[in-house]
């Protein structure tokens, strides 16, 4: 099976034809995204692309084709196809049983150090290949 929307990201990552630790499709998107023309396009993770093409896109990388993103030219698109697949994730980048610790860090009358070692302690409780691909984002935006 060659789908990757929906499926857990170590499974995900565990595929024989994929070349990089990064999902394809994250990696793909931020590709085309990571222009200057393309990083200036007016809301470009508030407005949606259009529904048709984000779907026909989900649809090539599920049936293991590399979407051509730039054939369309939609930042608007690749943009809501990151954000879908994200979304589709069985667990969030921060898993479901971390996500209340990093929610209660509190950063008010705390020393940057301190607040920097739980941070990487946290951090560090993440799967790993959740960091690198919560880093690449990160690097992204």
């Amino acid at each position: 099976c060659k789908k990757v929307f929906g499926m857990d990201l170590r499974k995900g990552l565990l595929r024989k034809d994929l070349s990089s630790n990064i999902p394809i499709v994250l990696k793909r998107t931020v590709e085309f995204l990571d222009t200057e023309e393309n990083l200036c396009t007016e809301g470009l993770f508030r407005v949606s692309g259009v529904a048709t093409t984000i779907l026909r896109f989900k649809h090539e990388f599920d049936s293991g084709f590399d979407a051509e993103l730039e054939k369309v030219g939609s930042p608007h698109a690749a943009a809501s196809l990151l954000k879908l697949y994200v979304r589709e994730l069985p667990e969030p980048l921060i898993p479901f049983d971390l996500y209340e610790e990093f929610t209660n860090v509190k950063i008010e009358n705390q020393e940057e150090a301190n607040i920097i070692k739980i941070l990487e302690d946290l951090i560090n409780q993440i799967p790993e290949e959740n960091q690198r691909v919560l880093y690449f984002l990160c690097n992204f935006l």
